[in-house]
């Protein structure tokens, strides 16, 4: 889930971009086959791109983790004190009622 290895689709996007790139810098920048390749180019960037946002919302980032497992930390320790400590749950209920 954290450390998640880069799929085949992501690497031969990867490759068939570094590839197109080497190509285009031997070409004239004025020429047709360089602007086809430039239109290739943007599809396979705009497919890389799906590509990341798709894997963006399969994982949870580490600090997420944390941060969830800090609060349920903290909501733990409160009821526990609640527990141990009755009569300051009473002062809270009284200071509730109050208001």
């Amino acid at each position: 889930m954290f450390n998640e290895n880069p799929t085949s689709n992501e690497v031969g996007v990867s490759t068939a971009i570094d590839s197109l790139l080497e190509e285009m810098a031997s070409l004239n920048g004025d020429s047709e086959e360089f602007a086809q390749m430039n239109d290739q180019l943007t599809k396979l960037y705009a497919l890389k791109e799906i590509d990341n946002n798709v894997k963006s919302w399969k994982r949870v980032s580490a600090d997420t983790m944390a941060i969830v497992a800090g609060n349920l930390l903290g909501i733990v320790m409160i009821v526990s004190h609640e527990r141990a400590s009755i009569l300051t749950s009473k002062a809270l209920t009284l200071l509730m009622k109050m208001k």
